[in-house]
């Protein structure tokens, strides 16, 4: 590698239009090897959001601002995070100030939230504290394993969490973006209190070259319960009763994807 070549930079910049027809521009610079072998990214998008990453084979340093929209809340979230990365997983810690400006507040969430976040392929645990000196602790645990024999595989994910104390409403559980046919955060119970949820995701199907051909059944129920034991026991009994509320979502189909190659 040439001199030339190790401090290249690369910057784009643009305009983007997104679904409710509202402009955005974007600026992104990265310069690779910024200091000793580690490659800086600066994002931005609008002056809201934004972050920058300095990264090298093993970690990832991130400094971040970005504004976050549920329900007709308008959330800001300035934080920093760490992460490492292993040969077959990742372990990430991150600290967030997260701010509620909304003037239309159809919950009365209180203002400032702070709090400490823990993940790694299985575990994702939050430790939050409200201005009120309310606390609150989110945690959710993912199984995910792939099983391949021949030209057939088996892709199954179960997922499980549970809230415990009083958390704001952007660390409350909303399903649907991982449920093929539902939109993201729109499955949740009637009052907007999800507290627990369960969540299974099957594929099943052949393999042809880079093709997978496969059926899938996804399921998820979000339920105010505050014990994970009773959610469970209810998804049960709605099951086996056939009753699909609301909060419930099922989803079976065919589906095909496919590794797309990128060229620089």
């Amino acid at each position: 590698m040439t001199e030339k070549e190790k401090f290249h930079k690369k910057i784009s910049f643009g305009l983007g239009l997104d679904k409710n027809n509202i402009i955005s521009s974007f600026c992104n610079l990265s310069i690779p090897n910024f200091l000793r072998s580690k490659d800086l990214k600066i994002t931005m998008n609008s002056l809201s959001s934004g972050e920058l990453k300095l990264t090298d084979q093993k970690n990832e340093l991130k400094v971040f601002k970005n504004e976050n929209k549920i329900l007709n809340q308008s959330i800001n979230i300035l934080g920093i995070s760490y992460k490492r990365i292993f040969n077959n997983s990742s372990l990430e810690y991150s600290v967030q100030r997260e701010n509620n400006d909304s003037i239309q507040r159809e919950i009365n969430d209180e203002n400032i939230i702070y709090k400490i976040s823990y993940k790694n392929s299985y575990i994702n645990l939050v430790n939050g504290i409200k201005n009120n000196l309310n606390a609150f602790t989110k945690a959710v645990i993912s199984f995910r394993k792939e099983f391949i024999y021949k030209n057939m595989f088996v892709d199954c994910k179960y997922s499980l969490g549970q809230i415990m104390g009083n958390a704001p409403l952007t660390e409350r559980f909303f399903l649907g973006e991982e449920i093929k046919g539902y939109k993201k955060n729109s499955i949740y119970p009637s009052n907007i209190d999800g507290r627990t949820f369960v969540q299974l995701n099957n594929k099943i199907g052949i393999i042809f070259r880079d093709i997978k051909c496969f059926t899938f059944s996804d399921l998820g129920f979000c339920s105010k319960e505050k014990n994970i034991v009773n959610a469970i026991n209810t998804l049960s009994s709605c099951t086996i009763n056939r009753c699909y509320p609301s909060n419930m979502a099922m989803s079976v189909g065919l589906g095909i994807s496919s590794h797309v190659k990128m060229i620089d």
